[in-house]
């Protein structure tokens, strides 16, 4: 994983002790967008490739979507943050993404 985020299903609950926490955090799904985003991919992943455990998951989604971590690195989140609150000001595009960065940078 490099600069992105990584979804992961942890079935038996020991994924947090296989992260290193200097360089990501741990989330769980919450927003309801999110949530259905990786349904969505999820489901492509199942018909392109005719995936059982992909079906599984899905057979089993509601009780799944508790086990899904999301590995958000820190500086991955902490741009993000950046750019946010580069648009917010009322920039975009360009002028945000280097907004963003000179704010990182600080």
């Amino acid at each position: 994983m490099s600069g992105g985020i990584a979804y992961v299903l942890d079935r038996d609950g020991d994924f947090p002790g296989k992260c290193n926490f200097e360089m990501v955090e741990l989330e769980h799904l919450e927003r309801p967008d999110e949530i259905l985003e990786i349904q969505q991919i999820i489901e492509k992943h199942q018909r392109l490739t005719g995936s059982k455990a992909a079906g599984r998951v899905l057979d089993g989604w509601n009780e799944m979507v508790p086990r899904i971590r999301k590995v958000m690195p820190k500086d991955y989140k902490r741009m993000l943050q950046a750019f946010a609150t580069a648009e917010l000001s009322g920039l975009s595009g360009k002028e945000a993404e280097m907004a963003a960065f000179e704010l990182n940078r600080q």
